[in-house]
């Protein structure tokens, strides 16, 4: 055999190992843990009336970037965000926080969700829209969500439109990181459900909200970038 030959049978050797080492490191990969914003089982409480007082819409969330995707984004710094690949959302953030608003309103209101089914005419219908313009994961720290959120009716009634900044404490590791979520989104859906009831009962509105366009100047100090607030804990 010729050097010549030698080297020509050692190269499908060398391109083989190359490929089963990249297969053996593919698999040697951490596992994509999944998460979600569900509430725990048992925990949502009475299912909807048969013939609810009024019926709620939950519109879509809308999430601020870098937060707005399925990976998990945590801070590591107040300039700093890392986007984990191996720490997902069942679904987009977004998602996950109006599947989560939806049962824990509708559990609370012992209501129901109509987003996008037929209702019944002559039931009033409270259109919930979520827009959650900062999300700040504090791995064992908190959880901080900004979030501004109107209440509409129709009929000519004016909408109530509210801010809530909601902070949950967190322990160390990522499943208590999404523990804090679900205790801040526990938190944002009472302030909903309070909202939607006052509107429907006529009743004062809840703090922090009133009738008409939201001033956001009027948004405690507390609230800037990763410092405690005392609104919810």
């Amino acid at each position: 055999m010729t050097p010549h030959s030698f080297r020509t049978i050692r190269m499908p050797i060398r391109i083989a190992t190359c490929v089963a080492l990249a297969v053996l490191s593919a698999c040697a990969s951490p596992p994509v843990r999944l998460h979600t914003l569900g509430m725990a089982d048992g925990a949502g409480g009475e299912t909807g009336a048969a013939r609810p007082a009024w019926l709620i819409d939950m519109q879509s969330v809308h999430v601020a970037a870098p937060a707005d995707g399925n990976r998990l984004a945590v801070q590591r710094g107040p300039e700093r965000v890392d986007i984990l690949e191996q720490e997902r959302w069942v679904s987009p953030l977004g998602d996950e926080m109006r599947g989560g608003l939806s049962t824990r309103v509708t559990s609370r209101l012992n209501t129901i969700d109509v987003h996008r089914v037929a209702h019944p005419d002559g039931t009033p219908v409270y259109r919930v829209a979520v827009d959650v313009q900062r999300v700040e994961s504090w791995p064992a720290s908190h959880v901080l969500l900004d979030a501004t959120w109107t209440v509409d009716a129709g009929s000519g009634q004016p909408a109530l439109t509210c801010r809530s900044i909601v902070r949950a404490g967190a322990s160390a590791g990522y499943d208590a990181l999404v523990d804090a979520h679900r205790h801040a989104l526990d938190t944002l859906a009472l302030g909903i459900a309070a909202g939607i009831r006052a509107a429907a009962t006529h009743a004062p509105p809840p703090a922090g909200c009133h009738a008409g366009t939201l001033d956001r100047r009027i948004a405690p100090a507390a609230a800037e970038r990763g410092a405690p607030d005392p609104l919810d804990d």
